[in-house]
């Protein structure tokens, strides 16, 4: 079995509504985490990933696949696990907002892009009117579901208003 690769880029420092004056204060300055994903050329949403090299380690392909796939250069100091299943590696890195929302901006400049990758959505956290359900009902890849569960528990990235 070939091992595989996987990083989630979040960030628990989103104020979604901070510009919309019709809300309340305490609305606008409200704080969710944040999660960047992929759309994929096959129509489903996951992270930036994908087979590791023979000659590299699991950090070392996830880092090399997401620089194709969305841009970004990132140091194995910065991943942290979140889990191992079979020969599947999933990582998460906790970034700035702004660093995430410039990802987002260059995403078009990845070697990938167009091929592999076709867009990337930060998606918002959240158990209001159902907002977590669903997000979690989205086409996502098989494994994206679990993987996401586990990094929501492992870094409590879940807001409840």
């Amino acid at each position: 079995m070939k091992k595989t690769a996987f990083i989630a880029i979040y960030s628990k420092e989103y104020q979604p509504w901070i510009h919309d004056m019709s809300l309340t204060k305490r609305t606008r300055e409200t704080k969710v985490s944040t999660i960047l994903t992929i759309s994929r050329w096959d129509g489903l949403i996951g992270f930036p990933g994908g087979y590791v090299e023979k000659e590299e380690s699991p950090e070392e392909g996830a880092i090399r696949e997401a620089e194709e796939e969305i841009g970004i250069q990132l140091e194995i100091e910065e991943l942290e696990l979140i889990s191992k299943e079979n020969e599947t590696y999933f990582y998460a890195v906790e970034k700035t907002i702004e660093e995430i929302i410039e990802i987002q901006k260059e995403i078009t400049n990845a070697i990938d892009y167009g091929s592999e990758i076709l867009g990337s959505t930060n998606m918002y956290i959240g158990k209001y009117k159902q907002s977590f359900e669903n997000f979690m009902n989205y086409p996502f890849v098989p494994a994206a579901k679990k993987q996401i569960q586990k990094l929501i528990k492992e870094k409590g990235l879940i807001w409840i208003w």
